[in-house]
């Protein structure tokens, strides 16, 4: 391991697992929020 090249790999690589770790949880929000206004909604239909 050349640890001249190592650091910058590292943070490169735990730089875009972060985007990707965003974007899933702010899709996922949006889902939940999709779906708790899908079940106010059918439950006040009721």
């Amino acid at each position: 391991m050349m640890s001249g090249f190592s650091p910058i790999i590292k943070t490169q690589s735990v730089g875009s697992v972060g985007s990707v770790r965003a974007s899933v949880l702010t899709m996922g929000n949006q889902t939940e929020m999709i779906l708790t206004q899908v079940a106010s909604y059918k439950q006040g239909r009721c």
